[in-house]
């Protein structure tokens, strides 16, 4: 089949990524309607995640008011804003230690806190690559 020039895990990779920014999306409209409850970062994961597996679910979502110019913003950005990106970590942190708090088992807490960890890390790293390739 491969001879045909079928590409198949093109094809898986976007299908994993339109079901991911379906879920995610779902997550956003439950942050919209739950004050408590992030709705942002879900879009976001949603556009990014959307982009990558197709245009017209893209289109589709950067068409939502009030999100969608947003959402445009930050895709076309690639959220290279350094301040952006640290709000979004930190709420994410955040967000993840007030759920350390109300978890009993404890190998769950330490693997949201490894979680957290690795967020600040990739940032850290990511931030100083950037910053010595650009110089």
């Amino acid at each position: 089949m491969e001879g045909k020039g079928i590409d198949v895990k093109g094809k898986i990779r976007k299908v994993v990524y339109i079901i991911l920014g379906l879920l995610s999306l779902i997550a956003g409209i439950i942050g919209i309607v739950l004050p408590i409850f992030p709705s942002m970062p879900f879009l976001i994961l949603s556009s990014l995640c959307f982009a990558k597996g197709s245009a017209r679910f893209n289109r589709w979502l950067s068409m939502i008011k009030p999100y969608g110019n947003r959402l445009v913003y930050i895709g076309r950005s690639k959220l290279t804003i350094l301040k952006t990106k640290a709000a979004i970590l930190t709420l994410a942190a955040i967000i993840l230690l007030i759920g350390v708090c109300f978890i009993q088992n404890t190998y769950i807490r330490i693997i949201i806190i490894c979680i957290i960890i690795y967020g600040y890390y990739r940032f850290i790293y990511n931030t100083k690559k950037n910053k010595t390739t650009k110089g």
